[in-house]
């Protein structure tokens, strides 16, 4: 028997178990005796029974072994676990049936637990946790209002998206130290594109006095040039540039671990196109390569920010949002640049449904932001397997198709 007709009558033998007992376990056989004996001749047990059996959770094979009860003492057990190779060879000594005597490899019985399988093991109440699935870390930087009328932006922590280098040129700020030298270089790029600094704030908690109840003690400097004269070495929680570019608003933050910056939504062109330069002057090279990473944009026309998010490592999946003045996510498309170019439109109200599919495919991040979890399905699946997990369900419909 072939191993692909071999892999669906399995799979549809496990279903209808799991229809009637939702064990973890599905029994393949049970040796006893001279074949116990053969099959397992070197476990340290005078084998007189074996029940092999495939684990539901892991994927894997094992046995559970015994002996006969005799007058010199209690039953002895254990249990081994088996490569398909070693499964194999017993299969075939022992002439198991075709079906069975078609799995040879761990490839083959991997390719048991498609959708159909994991779905039917969730409903059973059963989680699929192969061993072999090690996912890459995603991570997507955060955005969205701010006390109601602000777009905010944050860089991810350690400053893995901007490269050191970058941050830290400039003679004038060589001597500075930590977090001063970054809020310079931050400022002095806003004056180098034609923007304006209106002050800098330097700011620490007020934990001296019990007594002050003002949460932060500041030094503030109105112009680039005095907070240069002025500054100091002392070390701060924050650090905050006041600026305008291109007539945005910005607040330009460095709080030890991440920047983020903000600016009023209804001037999101100007404060958008400030992000651009930002990441043109201090981007890593990967800024825009990497699963999670985003590329923002401002829609004029409908005004709407969108983001798109790069979804696998080939470039060949994206998923792009559309953010309205209120802050408010309005769309989803899911865009897939392989032979066949098309993108599909997932509504707002299906994201979350989508979410939870994606985490019993998974078991990561259900609580993640949407593209978080496209993206670390996408790394053991393709484009075209997770638009067909979304259309399965109904979460999708086409909105353009074109050929290469």
């Amino acid at each position: 028997m072939h191993i692909d007709e071999a892999t669906r009558s399995l799979r549809r033998s496990i279903i209808e178990s799991l229809s009637k007992d939702s064990s973890p376990l599905y029994h393949i056989g049970t040796l006893v005796l001279e074949e116990a004996r053969r099959a397992f001749p070197d476990t340290g047990l005078n084998c007189d029974w074996a029940c092999i059996q495939l684990s539901l959770t892991t994927g894997k094979l094992w046995a559970e072994l015994s002996e006969y009860p005799s007058h010199y003492g209690p039953t002895r057990s254990g249990s081994v676990m088996l490569s398909a190779a070693s499964f194999a060879r017993i299969a075939e000594d022992l002439g198991f049936g075709e079906m069975i005597l078609a799995f040879k490899t761990e490839a083959d019985w991997d390719k048991l637990f498609d959708a159909e399988l994991v779905e039917s093991l969730y409903t059973a109440g059963i989680e699929y946790l192969p061993a072999k699935l090690v996912y890459e870390r995603v991570t997507v930087r955060e955005a969205g209002l701010w006390d109601g009328s602000f777009f905010t932006y944050s860089f991810l922590r350690g400053l893995t998206d901007l490269h050191p280098e970058g941050i830290f040129q400039g003679s004038e700020c060589q001597s500075m130290r930590g977090g001063l030298r970054i809020i310079a270089n931050l400022a002095k790029h806003i004056l180098d594109i034609g923007g304006k600094i209106h002050s800098i704030v330097l700011s620490q908690e007020g934990d001296d006095d019990p007594y002050d109840y003002k949460p932060f003690r500041f030094d503030e400097y109105d112009s680039f040039e005095s907070f240069l004269d002025s500054y100091s070495n002392r070390l701060y929680d924050n650090y905050i540039a006041f600026a305008t570019f291109n007539d945005a608003e910005l607040r330009v933050e460095f709080n030890c671990t991440e920047v983020n910056v903000r600016f009023p939504m209804k001037q999101a062109a100007a404060g958008i196109a400030y992000i651009h330069e930002l990441v043109k002057a201090f981007g890593s090279d990967s800024f825009h390569e990497e699963p999670g990473s985003d590329e923002l944009q401002w829609d004029a026309q409908t005004q709407t920010v969108l983001r798109t998010f790069r979804l696998d490592k080939a470039g060949e999946c994206f998923l792009r949002t559309v953010m309205n003045t209120d802050g408010r996510i309005t769309g989803y498309r899911l865009i897939s640049n392989a032979k066949v170019a098309a993108q599909y439109e997932l509504p707002p109200e299906n994201a979350d449904a989508f979410k939870q599919i994606l985490y019993k495919e998974t078991h990561k991040n259900a609580a993640g932001h949407i593209a978080e979890c496209c993206a670390m399905y996408l790394q053991h699946h393709t484009p075209q397997q997770l638009i067909a997990l979304a259309e399965k369900h109904s979460l999708i419909e086409k909105h353009t198709a074109e050929t290469d």
